[in-house]
C-alpha cells in the first residue's frame, strides 16, 4: 500500500510541471499561457480573464500588459482589433530593435468588463525568426508586467531550428525507467 501511495503522490508531483496560470494578488486577472494545439505551428495563447472579486458581476478595469518576451509578437492577424484594448510595442532601449509587446486600455477605449476573457494569440516575432523555417520553441520563464505588478509565465522564450527537449520531459523519462523497475521488482 505504501508503495502505491509513493508512486500516486510522485506522478502527481511531475504532472503539475508546465501548469503556467497566475493570479494577481489582488485577484481580478488570471494569465494561463499555453501551446494553441488547435493550429499547430508555432502559435501560442495567453488566455486573460478578468474575475469577478466582488460576487456582484458589475463593474469593469482598465489594463496593462507588457510581456518582456520579445521572441514572441502579438501584432498580427490572429488578433482581432476590439474596442476593450489596443496591441502595440515598446522599446526599451533606444537605438536597439528590440521591442516588447504591450497589450492594453488605451485613453479613448472602453473599460473591461468584469467576466470577460481574452484570448491572445502569439507568433514567433518575424523580425528575428524568418517565416519560411520551422522553428522549434525554447521553453522557460518569462515575465509579464499586469497593472504594475510582475508575474512568471512558463512558455517559448525563444525559438531553435533544432528541437530542444524539456527538462522536465528529461526527468519523467528517467522517473518512468525508475517505476517500471520498481514494479518489476515487487513481482
Amino acid at each position: 500500500m505504501k508503495k502505491i501511495f509513493f508512486v500516486s503522490l510522485m506522478l502527481l508531483i511531475f504532472s503539475s510541471i508546465g501548469y503556467s496560470a497566475v493570479t494577481t494578488i489582488d485577484g481580478v486577472i488570471t494569465l494561463d499561457f499555453y501551446e494553441d494545439t488547435q493550429f499547430g505551428n508555432n502559435r501560442w495563447i495567453l488566455d486573460f480573464t478578468v474575475n469577478d472579486v466582488g460576487g456582484d458581476g458589475s463593474g469593469a478595469i482598465a489594463f496593462s500588459l507588457r510581456v518582456w518576451n520579445y521572441h514572441l509578437s502579438y501584432n498580427n492577424e490572429y488578433n482581432s482589433p476590439s474596442e476593450y484594448y489596443i496591441i502595440g510595442e515598446y522599446h526599451p532601449m533606444p537605438g536597439y530593435d528590440i521591442s516588447i509587446p504591450v497589450i492594453g486600455t488605451d485613453m479613448g477605449q472602453l473599460l473591461t468588463p468584469i467576466g470577460t476573457k481574452y484570448l491572445f494569440y502569439a507568433i514567433p516575432n518575424e523580425n528575428y525568426y524568418p517565416s519560411d523555417i520551422d522553428y522549434v520553441p525554447t521553453l522557460g520563464v518569462f515575465d509579464i508586467d499586469i497593472n504594475g505588478e510582475r508575474v512568471h509565465l512558463t512558455g517559448p522564450v525563444g525559438f531553435s531550428v533544432a528541437p530542444v527537449p524539456e527538462p522536465s520531459v528529461m526527468f519523467l523519462l528517467v522517473f518512468g525507467i525508475f517505476i517500471l523497475k520498481f514494479i518489476q521488482k515487487a513481482k
